[in-house]
């Protein structure tokens, strides 16, 4: 899994997904002949252990999705100002011009 934006967004998708509970990852379990309560505990386990992890541009990557997500919510434009600031504190995002 890669540094940049969709590589991280997918990543965030794939752990929700592992993580909730719900009958899409039960069906897909039980299709491909596995306990979802076993591949759960593994997913986990690997966590734990940080055999699978975020690294620290993926991670802003999610804090950016986060803020984006609440800009779009917020109507109030000092909030929104508020909002975009921080969104655009966020070092080592944009491609540096060269």
């Amino acid at each position: 899994m890669g540094e940049q934006k969709n590589d991280a967004y997918t990543k965030q998708d794939s752990f929700d997904w592992f993580s909730t509970l719900s009958d899409d990852f039960d069906k897909v379990c039980w299709f491909a002949n596995f306990e979802p309560e076993v591949i759960r505990h593994k997913f986990n386990e690997l966590t734990s252990k940080k055999v699978i992890y975020y690294t620290k541009k993926q991670l802003k990557w999610l804090r950016y999705r986060w803020l984006y997500k609440e800009y779009r919510r917020v109507k109030d434009k000092f909030e929104r100002r508020k909002i975009l600031n921080e969104i655009k504190s966020i070092e080592g995002l944009k491609k540096k011009k060269t």
